[in-house]
């Protein structure tokens, strides 16, 4: 692994108080490649644009300013008042706070449910992965491209190739 998947997980680390390894940035491409759709709004390469047309725009993660912690807390919770929705299942349910709020004070601003849920220890892993493959890298390549996603795709095919 190399250093700035290091400084990720070092950040993960601190701002969640799990251990992150190897095994979690797996588990966390697993999540983002097979279990939840971050690819249709952030794209394949978590660039904001989008795999599939008609969803929503998301953020370019690749430029994000959050921190790991805040990452976590927008993966679970959702981003009130918009289109990104909430990972975890008791995210917004009794007395539980995101972002200081509560469903009753959050409102009609309450982020949509996901089709899926996460555990903690995927949102914590997905995040993990965000970071060491993404957050930072500038634009993305052909070459990093297929290097993430083990095959010559047509959306490989989209990113321009390295200068040599």
């Amino acid at each position: 692994m190399g250093r700035a998947g290091l400084l990720a997980l070092g950040l993960v680390l601190a701002a969640g108080g799990a251990v992150a390894q190897d095994g979690d940035v797996a588990l966390g491409k697993q999540v983002w490649m097979t279990q939840v759709n971050c690819k249709e709004c952030h794209g394949t390469m978590a660039n904001g644009v989008q795999d599939f047309p008609l969803a929503p725009q998301g953020a370019n993660l690749r430029t994000t300013m959050l921190n790991a912690e805040q990452m976590i807390e927008l993966v679970r919770c959702g981003k009130p008042a918009s289109e990104m929705p909430y990972f975890a299942r008791n995210a917004w349910s009794g007395t539980n706070r995101c972002f200081g709020m509560t469903a009753a004070t959050v409102g009609a601003a309450k982020p949509p449910e996901a089709g899926t849920f996460l555990a903690d220890r995927q949102i914590s892993a997905l995040v993990a992965m965000i970071f060491a493959e993404f957050v930072g890298k500038g634009a993305p390549t052909f070459e990093e491209c297929v290097a993430f996603t083990g095959q010559e795709s047509a959306k490989c095919r989209e990113y321009p190739r390295r200068a040599n």
